[in-house]
């Protein structure tokens, strides 16, 4: 069969997002900020778990594990598909807020295998689904019936 291969990232981020506290420009400000810190050679990981609006992925420091094409916004998915293995994107600015993107990785991952299981399930689903159907429209003819005689 045809391999479905697709390039993964592991990459991570950081994201301040605006609130009550801190408007739009100050969270443009401190992104910037952050920005500098890591071209000055501080730890994403570290920055990322202080500061980091994005709460599944905070105690990680923004670990977004490997990313699937389609599976970001397209905002960030364009920054991070630009970046080279250990690079750090500019502030990128999405309808959550400000990102900074690290890329820690890629990889061309065969997605056949997962694309068969995927479908196997869910056939396996549908059919289930059917023989549901079955059964209860055979137990309302078997209601029906009773009340015919």
């Amino acid at each position: 069969g045809m391999q479905q291969l697709v390039e993964q990232t592991h990459a991570r981020h950081l994201l301040l997002s605006p609130n009550a506290i801190r408007d739009e420009q100050a969270t443009k400000e401190l992104i910037n900020q952050l920005k500098a810190k890591l071209d000055a050679g501080a730890s994403f990981i570290e920055l990322a778990k202080e500061y980091t609006d994005d709460k599944s992925n905070k105690h990680s420091g923004g670990d977004l594990n490997w990313v699937s094409p389609g599976q970001m916004v397209p905002e960030f998915e364009q920054a991070m598909n630009q970046l080279k293995v250990g690079e750090i994107s500019a502030p990128v600015k999405t309808q959550f807020g400000w990102h900074l993107i690290k890329v820690e990785a890629k990889r061309q991952e065969d997605m056949t295998l997962s694309l068969k299981r995927n479908e196997v399930r869910q056939l396996l689903a549908k059919r289930k689904f059917e023989e549901e159907v079955e059964n209860w429209l055979r137990e309302i003819r078997a209601n029906t019936w009773v009340e015919l005689k």
